[in-house]
């Protein structure tokens, strides 16, 4: 293990650096001077939507681990802003600065920490996630001096990033319960866990929150976080399609490039004036959005299935997750002989706040996954859809009332902590999956009906006996008809 020395948060009172000439207006930028150098990339980012004609007040762009955005500060004059890391519990998308030190002091640890370790450094922004015990977090939030340890572990459903703290006590590593907090609201409470977080898979420190103590820097590249899918780790391929001087482009794992080049292609057919930032390409499971990455390139982009908070908060550009899970959902129909009734990412499943409680602490679990038919209550009060899937807890599993109650949560976002439920979704109502964790067990479409007569009418039997009775439901997926 190797102690590291982090570069000290600036002292030097911040200045505004010699305004930079873009032509027709100039863009001023306020940091310690010894952070200055560290803007450089910012600034020809936005040299760039200058050169395109696309730079506006409120324009923002992701450069290294902040969100930058320009704010029109005087006639002719751009000031270049980045989140207010210090300020008390801040919104990191709402609460800028035009002081950058923070931000750019956020960039020096990065590379300072990269060039003592010797390793190539790993994708990482405010919006990643750690996941952190209960008695850390106590820890960041006291601005206590108790050693922490820090891990890195290959990206799962639950993690968008692998990143675990936790305390170097015994209790702070047995029972715990674990939050999801995004880097940016680390900055201020834990600097130096957030130097660390561009180092790969297989890293391990013990630090403070403002040393760090010891570091092992991992070796294993980084897995991609799509959640469990046989395209987690592995290979991406880009490919583009070209409209009139613009380039449309997705990133997907090889083997599902002829799906990412149909979606390209359905794009394009809109012709050009559709293809702007923001724009929607709608699937049935999916909503993919246009983002733009460079002058004249627009990127194809889906929700982030690889934590809850990912999803509510971010978009990647990978595709292989969202395009995957649709795959499945199709050929599980297709396997299954009955006909699709697709369910999107912004429709509601009501999921017993047990389930919710098991998945999120990554308990082992069985449920049922039952979709019925809801009539004229299709809608919440809010107007969402619902989709009609319900996941119960296993019959034989005892509940309290507030383990009993159902939750109202967005597809997409069960996707995002349980990505083994995704590829049921476009079954039909009537349709009752029973899973032990990630495995089915089996699968029936019930005719409602007749359950429900035979529940009422006839002597008391078994879920078991009723699912095996020809006149009430029929299976229609084994074990092996869930594959990657």
């Amino acid at each position: 293990m190797t102690a590291l020395e982090l570069p000290p948060h600036p002292v030097d009172a911040p200045a505004l650096q010699a305004p930079v000439d873009l032509g027709g207006f100039a863009l001023d930028l306020c940091c310690a001077p010894s952070v200055a150098s560290y803007a450089a990339p910012v600034v020809e980012r936005f040299m760039r939507y200058h050169e395109d004609g696309q730079h506006h007040d409120g324009l923002r762009t992701m450069v290294g681990f902040s969100m930058w955005q320009l704010r029109q500060s005087s006639p002719g004059r751009m000031t270049i802003q980045a989140p207010s890391y210090l300020s008390p519990d801040p919104d990191l998308t709402e609460d800028t600065t035009d002081d950058l030190t923070t931000a750019l002091w956020v960039e020096a640890m990065h590379d300072d920490v990269l060039r003592q370790l010797d390793v190539d450094g790993d994708v990482v922004d405010l919006s990643s996630g750690v996941m952190c015990t209960r008695a850390a977090l106590k820890v960041v939030e006291s601005g206590g001096d108790d050693e922490l340890v820090l891990t890195r572990r290959a990206p799962t459903s639950k993690s968008s990033s692998g990143w675990h703290l936790s305390t170097a006590t015994k209790a702070g590593l047995i029972g715990r319960r674990e939050s999801d907090v995004l880097a940016g609201l680390l900055v201020r409470g834990a600097p130096a866990v957030v130097a660390l977080l561009p180092l790969p898979v297989g890293t391990t420190a013990r630090l403070t929150t403002t040393r760090v103590l010891e570091v092992t820097a991992g070796e294993a590249p980084r897995r991609a976080t799509t959640g469990g899918t046989p395209f987690a780790a592995g290979e991406r391929v880009t490919v583009e399609e070209h409209v009139d001087g613009l380039t449309v482009r997705a990133t997907i794992a090889p083997a599902l490039v002829e799906v990412a080049r149909t979606l390209l292609r359905t794009a394009a057919a809109g012709g050009r004036e559709r293809l702007v930032p923001g724009a929607a390409l709608q699937t049935d499971y999916v909503t993919y959005r246009l983002e733009q990455a460079e002058p004249d390139v627009l990127d194809v982009t889906s929700p982030d299935f690889s934590h809850p908070l990912a999803y509510r908060s971010g978009t990647t550009v990978d595709l292989t997750e969202a395009v995957f899970a649709h795959v499945q959902q199709q050929t599980l129909v297709g396997r299954a002989g009955v006909a699709a009734e697709p369910t999107h990412v912004d429709d509601t499943i009501g999921i017993q706040r047990a389930v919710v409680d098991a998945l999120a602490d990554g308990q082992r679990i069985g449920v049922v996954l039952d979709r019925m038919a809801l009539g004229d209550a299709d809608r919440l009060d809010d107007g969402t859809r619902r989709s009609g899937w319900f996941v119960w807890a296993n019959a034989s599993t005892e509940l309290t009332e507030d383990q009993r109650a159902v939750l109202n949560v967005d597809a997409g976002e069960v996707h995002s902590y349980a990505r083994w439920l995704a590829p049921y979704l476009a079954l039909p109502v009537g349709t009752m999956v029973q899973l032990f964790d990630d495995q089915l067990v089996r699968a029936h479409l019930v005719d409602p009906d007749r359950l429900d007569a035979a529940v009422e009418s006839g002597p008391a039997r078994t879920m078991g006996e009723l699912l095996a009775d020809p006149h009430i439901a029929r299976p229609i997926l084994a074990g092996d008809d869930v594959t990657g």
